[in-house]
């Protein structure tokens, strides 16, 4: 950015949580001896959106939103602006456009929310799409935006995968590829002994292990925290994380967490994208993930940046089925 202006750009991400650590990361990379540059702007929801409308009023160079806040704002700005009040702020001379964890934005059920945001930002622009998944959706994505350009007489858009994503690799080409350096084991039991084992892998795994960081995947909020009260009750302090806790509560688990305060994450698929946990070196995932990719994504949050990880899954008979769609999905 040569020189800072009121919504220069706008970063779009699926979850509050990782919105926040892309603020926090913005904000401190624009700090020049000290003093900050440029605003950043976290907008999302478990605010009050009252605050949130006079935060953007003020006009911040730089906005990290989910889709869903930020819909709701711009369409209460409408609102305003058909009652014949002026609107306070407007993203129409956006530059740079940002969608983080593309595939999930686009796959999701975003698309209303998106179509909003779409329509209050100018055509003339710079888009970024961010993916660890080139999905269906991403391809499409991709695709289309080709098409415009050259039916506008424009350059194609740049495209970049990083080495050893190929479309030659069908695996790759999904995302679905898991690290070298990772571990991964299952274990068929009873679903009344899970718990007895997770509690035995958990306590071991620490005591061998007294500076690592555990990140247990549970499928129903409600399972965190029965989770959680199993392994206080035997000792082993823990944070839970799931979309029915409020904002401050999600802020507060992952702090105690990331600051190893706690060394164990009791988590729903919310943490299973973006957020950076650069000391995790096991994931336990109590049930087996709906999805295939969805495993792709939790076991993701250990053996990073060249590191060993070690993954466990925990499967009864019920699951058998989807314990094989991920491992035909990994091959």
């Amino acid at each position: 950015m040569v020189e800072p202006r009121p919504f220069y750009a706008l970063i779009l991400t699926p979850t509050r949580e990782l919105a926040h650590q892309i603020g926090e990361q913005t904000a401190g990379l624009n700090l020049v001896q000290g003093s900050s540059i440029c605003t950043v702007q976290v907008i999302t929801g478990g605010r009050s959106i009252v605050h949130q409308g006079i935060d953007l009023a003020r006009g911040p160079h730089i906005i990290v939103a989910t889709p869903g806040r930020l819909a709701d704002l711009l369409r209460t700005q409408k609102a305003a602006s058909e009652s014949g009040s002026a609107p306070e702020w407007n993203l129409s001379r956006l530059k740079v456009l940002v969608l983080d964890e593309a595939d999930r934005l686009l796959e999701d059920n975003f698309g209303k929310d998106l179509s909003e945001i779409m329509s209050a930002v100018p055509r003339q622009r710079q888009t970024l799409l961010f993916s660890a998944t080139f999905s269906d959706a991403v391809k499409r994505a991709v695709e289309a935006s080709k098409a415009v350009a050259a039916a506008e007489g424009r350059k194609p858009p740049v495209m970049w995968q990083s080495k050893g994503i190929t479309e030659s690799s069908k695996q790759l080409a999904a995302g679905s590829a898991t690290v070298d350096t990772l571990s991964q084991y299952y274990l068929i039991t009873k679903p009344e002994l899970k718990d007895a084992f997770l509690v035995h892998v958990v306590d071991q795994f620490l005591t061998e292990n007294p500076h690592s960081l555990v990140i247990v995947f549970s499928n129903k909020c409600k399972w965190c925290h029965l989770l959680g009260l199993i392994l206080s009750a035997v000792g082993i302090q823990s944070a839970v994380l799931h979309s029915s806790m409020s904002q401050n509560d999600r802020v507060a688990a992952l702090t105690s967490f990331k600051s190893s305060h706690v060394r164990v994450l009791i988590a729903t698929d919310l943490a299973s994208r973006g957020l950076d946990f650069p000391t995790v070196d096991a994931v336990i995932n109590h049930n087996v993930p709906i999805r295939p990719k969805d495993y792709v994504h939790r076991v993701g949050r250990t053996a990073r940046a060249g590191k060993a990880g070690m993954a466990l899954t925990f499967a009864d008979l019920f699951e058998i089925k989807r314990l094989r769609a991920i491992q035909d999905f990994i091959g």
